[in-house]
């Protein structure tokens, strides 16, 4: 696949304080990337200096083969971004936000503008002025603005702030159809796991500006740790044929990482030996596990690195 972001070892300083510290990944067409971290931990700042809305220090981002720095103009012009508040024309309507952005992008995209109205529903307010929106009408007006032109690589901070269940669920599925159907890359950062982990298909992890591990990959992702309490542990391993993380003699209780796939695999070889199964729980998903593991592994690391 070809790579359609390069980012290597950007760093950004602001007043004294290192914001963005020699950080590099990159991603390829048709990839979703989350960026995971915790408020304050440098992902909109390193999302801003993708895009040139802030200066690189050091450092070196290619964007589709033309580097941010020396060819600003091709570097951007295959690129959709939302970061932290969509900037729109207050005085315009919705409809009419979109329509002038398409114009500046060279082609009016009348039916994908329709698509993408539908998509973050808002085809009964699209043709009210943008300035009697609410805070999330402007949110989803913004997502639309990212992808109304047939970009390349979107970039999206926070991106489903404002939108209500049912919006969330058919803006996670759309950009899962985008990536895989048309080849874009996409870039999304949040501190919410549940939604990185449902819409990602690799995730950095960033604290204090700095990539604190390699990326997650999916099947790490899509694994949990499960609890269960039986009559007996004995020859517990063998049966399953699994590395037993954690066992409790006294509750007569172990815990064990499985796919949801191994989850009737493993309770069938238990039953099937003849161990009574008291209860089968999933103790914690597996990305918040890893993501928790690496904020405590900073902070034993480094007392100041996450703050």
């Amino acid at each position: 696949m070809d790579e359609i972001l390069k980012v290597t070892g950007v760093s950004k300083q602001i007043k004294k304080k290192k914001i963005i510290d020699k950080f590099s990944f990159s991603m390829s067409e048709g990839e979703i990337v989350g960026l995971l971290g915790p408020n304050g931990a440098g992902k909109t700042t390193l999302m801003r200096m993708i895009v040139g809305l802030i200066s690189i220090d050091e450092g070196e981002i290619i964007i589709d083969g033309y580097s941010v720095k020396d060819d600003f103009v091709n570097a951007i012009k295959n690129v959709g971004a939302v970061i932290e508040t969509p900037e729109l024309y207050p005085y315009l309507s919705g409809y009419e936000n979109l329509k002038l952005l398409s114009r500046i992008n060279g082609k009016q995209y009348i039916k994908k503008i329709d698509e993408i109205i539908e998509l973050v529903q808002l085809k009964k307010s699209i043709h009210n002025k943008v300035k009697t929106y609410s805070l999330g009408m402007r949110q989803r007006l913004g997502v639309a603005q990212a992808l109304v032109h047939n970009p390349k690589l979107i970039i999206l901070d926070e991106p489903m702030n404002g939108l209500d269940p049912v919006g969330v669920k058919q803006l996670r599925e759309y950009l899962k159809s985008v990536a895989k159907e048309k080849r874009v890359a996409i870039l999304v950062s949040s501190h919410i796991l549940s939604e990185i982990e449902l819409l990602s298909d690799r995730v950095i992890v960033i604290a204090d500006g700095k990539e604190i591990s390699g990326a997650i990959k999916p099947s790490d992702k899509n694994r949990s740790i499960y609890c269960i309490k039986v009559n007996s542990l004995n020859d517990i391993d063998n049966i399953l044929q699994k590395e037993i993380i954690n066992r409790n003699f006294d509750e007569c209780s172990f815990e064990v990482e499985l796919s949801d796939e191994e989850v009737p695999q493993c309770i069938r070889r238990i039953v099937e030996n003849n161990i009574d199964i008291y209860f089968c729980e999933r103790k914690k998903e597996k990305l918040e596990e890893q993501f928790l593991n690496m904020l405590q592994g900073g902070e034993e690391n480094d007392k100041n690195f996450v703050k």
